[in-house]
């Protein structure tokens, strides 16, 4: 009886765990993913990281989140709250901007997740973003637009006295 209670138990951890990792992987999948160890540092990236990110992707090994973002961004409101989430392991979603090693910036969409051991500890710290660079910039274009025809449309008025 005991023992069996313990195998069913056992097993419901197992498929739980199973249903978590499937959920890590296929969100994986779909993302831009980057591994920290616990003090901060980017320990991997996924290929989707690789791809978006392009030049210099691979020297972001061993750096820190906050240094692929160009100095004279680090004093915006989203850079102190996602480095702060990073240095004090928690959760923040938000725009994080960079710049890969061919000096185009990026803009993305990230999620840090602080993953904790059961004792509190953190263990590790992954990041999940999605690139908006495009979307952003197609924005900024639309606007730049509206304000152009606005400036050429004249205002003509008549004093009829």
């Amino acid at each position: 009886m005991f023992g069996k209670k313990l195998q069913q138990e056992n097993e419901n951890l197992k498929e739980e765990l199973y249903m978590l990792q499937q959920l890590v992987e296929d969100v994986a999948e779909e993302m831009m993913t980057l591994e920290l160890d616990s003090g901060g540092l980017i320990k991997s990236v996924n290929s989707r990281f690789q791809s978006e990110f392009g030049a210099g992707s691979d020297a972001v090994i061993g750096r820190h989140p906050r240094d692929l973002v160009p100095e004279y961004l680090r004093s915006t409101q989203h850079f102190r709250l996602m480095t702060e989430a990073v240095s004090k392991g928690r959760v923040w979603v938000g725009a994080w901007q960079v710049q890969n090693g061919a000096g185009t910036h990026l803009w993305f969409r990230a999620m840090v997740c602080p993953i904790k051991r059961r004792d509190g500890e953190l263990d590790h710290i992954t990041i999940f973003a999605n690139n908006l660079t495009r979307t952003i910039e197609t924005s900024r274009e639309h606007e730049n637009l509206i304000r152009a025809m606005q400036r050429s449309t004249a205002v003509i008025e008549f004093d009829l006295h």
